[in-house]
């Protein structure tokens, strides 16, 4: 059984090709391009799907077996691409149910305009669809928006594309992870002509996959006894509470002098708590120089050093947290990763942008010369979701360029940050830990990859309740049957297949 895919817009094929690539990797399936329609099979036992805008495309396909016919809107890939005019201001939603499933509501970005439809012929060889699922999986991993509106959209405090000013936001969709949806689509009709197709297995008897990862911002909180007063301060300041604050000081100063009883210096407890529930991660450390304007440590500090080499030792992967002004700054990435190389003993690794700063494509594009093996960085601060429209991790498509890049993307799906910050969803940890396990449902019945992100600095006075979060949801993942890697396993295992 062979699957033909013939693509009308040429002027665009190389972006076209590259979703179809994506999606067909995903369901680690081969297809083969076809540059005339009349090349497509009429085989009985091949699949023909075939991406046009024109009418005469509809009509001459239509005598072809086992067809998917999916119409391009045009509005993407046109006379407007890279444009605002080509995205839209809303999305549509369809209503489609099959014997077997109950009616889904489709996400469609880009159509015709017209009524949506998805139309099996009366003999069921042929599926025609005006649902443009090719737009909209380029429209969100490429971040197109981020690139088209860059100049007309107004920045967070950390000149970062705010959730807000994402189509997925206004149509109340960014909880969705609709390319693993529009994948889920396509495969329906591709298993509906009952021809014996087989997508790929990823996890095995694993029901998804998870990505635990800790940035290291900090590694001490009490660095000096100025540093602990301050912070006593706070204590009776925000929580009133000068019994704890008394409690603080004097913990202090009776663990002067030793590092590892500081409450960010929380290494050990984080491991003993993954290995008990057999999980692996990734810890990012920032290397940049003292002239940068939010460095907190020193990578050469033999604190640090050690404490590298320990998480090494068990089996921990070590990356790369780009410093404030790397983002946007080749020459500042590759001097600090240069120094974190020195130290670090297994290569290559991912990385993580410091305050999730990220320029599309220019970051993507200088994490890839600097040679890093992925960024897990895409990601609202301020919002749980799926930025990327997706929970798998996939190649980044450089839209500036007109290529796809060598790195991969490891998508972000929840930070602690964003539940707990009174900056951003201020949530209860009770509620945070619900909401945890609401995302961890839905990347699951995708079979996908949960990507998560927990500081080592989130288990002082300030996170009261929530390392009873954190060691719960490595207790919930566990038992939710899930195959656990760190970053660098992940693109290890999925670059295996």
């Amino acid at each position: 059984m062979m699957i033909n895919v013939f693509i009308q817009n040429k002027q665009y094929s190389d972006q076209i090709k590259y979703v179809f690539n994506t999606i067909f990797f995903i369901l680690g399936i081969h297809i083969v391009y076809k540059d005339n329609i009349d090349e497509l099979s009429s085989t009985v036992n091949d699949l023909n799907i075939v991406y046009g805008s024109t009418f005469e495309i509809l009509e001459a396909s239509c005598d072809i077996n086992n067809l998917i016919l999916i119409k391009e809107s045009g509005k993407l890939f046109g006379a407007d691409y890279l444009k605002a005019d080509s995205i839209p201001s809303k999305v549509f939603k369809y209503k489609y149910s099959t014997s077997a499933e109950e009616a889904a509501d489709i996400i469609s970005i880009y159509n015709d305009g017209y009524s949506l439809y998805i139309n099996a012929g009366e003999d069921k060889n042929t599926i025609t669809t005006n649902i443009d699922i090719i737009s909209d999986v380029f429209f969100m991993l490429t971040r197109y928006e981020e690139v088209v509106n860059k100049e007309l959209v107004e920045k967070d405090i950390h000149d970062r594309f705010p959730a807000k000013e994402s189509l997925a936001y206004k149509n109340d969709f960014l909880h969705r992870p609709i390319v693993n949806e529009h994948i889920e689509l396509l495969w329906s009709w591709i298993e509906g002509f009952s021809l014996g197709c087989k997508r790929q297995n990823w996890w095995g008897d694993k029901a998804f996959a998870v990505c635990l990862s800790h940035d290291v911002d900090h590694i001490l909180k009490n660095r000096n006894l100025l540093a602990a007063c301050r912070h006593t301060l706070a204590i009776i300041i925000r929580f009133h509470k000068f019994k704890k604050a008394y409690h603080y000081l004097k913990n202090y100063f009776q663990n002067r002098g030793d590092y590892k009883s500081d409450p960010y210096w929380t290494f050990s407890n984080i491991l003993a708590i993954e290995k008990e529930y057999g999980h692996h991660s990734s810890f990012y450390f920032m290397s940049a120089s003292a002239s940068d304007p939010d460095t907190r440590y020193d990578i050469n500090d033999i604190r640090i050093k050690e404490l590298i080499s320990e998480l090494e030792s068990y089996g921990c992967e070590v990356g790369y947290h780009g410093g404030l002004r790397s983002y946007n700054n080749k020459k500042i990435m590759e001097a600090e990763k240069k120094r974190l190389d020195v130290i670090v003993s297994n290569r290559p690794y991912g990385c993580r942008q410091h305050y999730l700063k990220f320029q599309i494509p220019l970051t993507w594009s200088y994490q890839q010369q600097s040679g890093i093996l992925y960024d897990t960085t895409l990601y609202y601060a301020e919002q749980v979701g799926f930025r990327c429209g997706i929970c798998f991790p996939y190649k980044p498509f450089d839209l500036i360029a007109g290529k796809v890049l060598d790195i991969w993307e490891i998508p972000l799906i929840i930070m602690e940050g964003t539940l707990q910050s009174e900056m951003y969803q201020n949530l209860s940890p009770e509620e945070g830990l619900m909401r945890i396990k609401s995302i961890i449902e839905t990347v699951k019945s995708f079979k996908g990859v949960f990507s998560i992100l927990w500081h080592n600095s989130s288990f002082d006075y300030n996170w009261e309740g929530w390392a009873y979060v954190f060691e719960e949801t490595m207790n919930y993942l566990e038992k939710s049957n899930c195959i656990s890697l760190s970053g660098r396993e992940m693109i290890e295992y999925i670059g295996s297949k």
